[in-house]
């Protein structure tokens, strides 16, 4: 019977042991910046403005932990310009960022960042606008066996003559997702390249910048199989028993 205690104090003490305990992280960010260079092309009277009709933060991010776990939250948006207008030398940036970690509960984050640009080409001639566009991401996620932590990103950067429905995508769709219970780490530094707009003579042009970050963690804290608690009261209850009838053969 003591063998019984034994096993059973050993079971249970190894099913609650610190290390036995479950962990889910995730990191998932994005960035991007959009200067505007200048032009070339026109000629005679007229002119080529950059209006920023939005710069937002779109409602509904949020990071929201529920147990053991924590989440933050970063967006932002910003420009040098007046946050009317884009001169040439001038750009916005976006930021779009989430983290969460969860021991013993579950945590879900989201954030979301936008621009909208319009461009109007008032010369009687074509013109060729360059922007400079600097974009990355970083993406990290990591749970233990039966447990589970993602992380999703996008980026979407789309230039559109605005008297056109098929618009021009030069970045859609940046997606990373882990697996269930698979570590999985993957990140990836700041890339700049060049986007080159042509206007035909009075067009006007739309640029749009989505930037998106979500994640999740779950993880649940081991804990001791109900077998297990019985088999260790039924060995200290027998025990209890043997040792009482011990007694009264004795006296």
């Amino acid at each position: 019977m003591k063998k019984i205690i034994l096993v059973a104090t050993f079971l249970l003490l190894n099913s609650i042991a610190p290390g036995g305990w479950a962990t889910a992280t995730f990191d998932s960010s994005t960035y991007a910046k959009l200067a505007y260079q200048g032009f070339t092309g026109g000629g005679g009277a007229g002119s080529v403005d950059l209006s920023i009709l939005d710069l937002s933060l779109t409602p509904g991010g949020h990071a929201t932990p529920i147990g053991a776990a924590t989440g933050t939250l970063n967006e932002s948006v910003n420009t040098d310009g007046d946050g009317v207008s884009l001169a040439p030398g001038e750009m916005i940036e976006l930021e779009s960022a989430v983290q969460g970690t969860a021991s013993n509960g579950q945590v879900t984050a989201a954030s979301s960042s936008s621009a909208i640009l319009e461009i109007i080409n008032s010369f009687a001639d074509p013109v060729t606008l360059e922007f400079s566009l600097t974009s990355g991401f970083n993406f990290f996620t990591n749970a233990d066996p039966g447990d589970a932590a993602n992380a999703y990103l996008e980026m979407l950067v789309v230039v559109y003559d605005l008297s056109s429905v098929v618009p021009d995508v030069f970045l859609v769709d940046r997606l990373l997702d882990s697996l269930l219970g698979d570590p999985n780490d993957s990140s990836g530094g700041l890339v700049t390249q060049s986007i080159f707009v042509d206007m035909p003579a009075s067009g006007a042009f739309g640029v749009d910048i989505i930037l998106t970050a979500e994640g999740s963690a779950s993880a649940t804290q081991s804990v001791p199989e109900p077998y297990l608690i019985v088999l260790l009261c039924t060995g200290l209850g027998v025990l209890g028993l043997s040792k009482r009838l011990n007694s009264v053969r004795r006296s």
